[in-house]
């Protein structure tokens, strides 16, 4: 499974991702947190 640290080290060692772009995907990652879900 892919965790939130493990996907937000991934975006930081990507060269071709702006800082705008980080931002953004970690405003979405944030976003999806929020939702709630029955998971386990």
């Amino acid at each position: 499974m892919i965790t939130k640290e493990v996907l937000q080290i991934e975006i930081e060692d990507r060269r071709d991702i702006t800082q705008d772009e980080v931002k953004n995907i970690y405003g979405t990652i944030n976003e999806l947190e929020d939702i709630e879900c029955d998971f386990e």
